[in-house]
């Protein structure tokens, strides 16, 4: 037996209509703006010694105490003596 709901053929998603587009042409377009304009504000240090420069440098160093202090606690790593024989990886925090 069959079922007694309608059914409708897949619709074509990936076609958008006019007034679709524009919208979504409109959005990336202030979606870019936006993207500017915070990249031009929100410039991160890429390094410690670079945060410490900074006028919130106490705010960095407060922030990578923090960061330090939950690695420690969630048990992320463990401190051991570096074997003779292994080269160590650098880092940049």
């Amino acid at each position: 037996r069959l079922p007694a709901r309608r059914r409708n053929p897949p619709r074509e998603w990936w076609r958008l209509s006019p007034a679709q587009l524009d919208h979504s042409i409109n959005n990336d377009e202030e979606d870019e703006d936006a993207d500017m304009a915070f990249s031009s504000t929100a410039v991160e240090p890429r390094t410690f010694a670079e945060a410490m420069r900074r006028p919130d440098a106490e705010q960095w160093h407060q922030a990578a105490l923090d960061e330090l202090a939950a690695h420690k606690s969630n048990g992320t790593w463990h401190i051991v003596n570096r074997p003779i024989d292994c080269k160590v990886i650098g880092a940049r925090w």
